[in-house]
């Protein structure tokens, strides 16, 4: 005897579910802010790169700067955003729960 499950015996598929469930939620004030707050967020970090390479062309050869010294100039703040989005998460959840 096989089973089924309930997802599949109402015949709809799980992501059908799923999907009607989202679109029930209603939209807030409270999403446009996290909508809001991430596109600044993208915009400054995107600016923050996009100007730290540009004047690393300019400045490269005043500072006599190696090769080597460019790739790590280059590839650091990269390097740093992704490290900081893997570790910035849990900060604020341990410093909320001291007393």
């Amino acid at each position: 005897m096989t089973q089924t499950s309930p997802l599949t015996a109402s015949g709809h598929s799980p992501s059908l579910l799923l999907g009607s469930k989202l679109d029930a939620i209603p939209f807030s004030t409270y999403h446009l802010q996290i909508i809001l707050v991430l596109g600044v967020v993208g915009f400054v970090e995107g600016y923050d790169l996009a100007l730290g390479g540009s004047l690393l062309v300019l400045a490269k050869e005043p500072l006599h700067l190696t090769p080597e010294q460019v790739r790590w100039l280059v590839a650091a703040p990269i390097l740093f955003v992704v490290v900081g989005a893997f570790t910035a998460p849990p900060f604020p959840t341990v410093s909320a729960a001291r007393p």
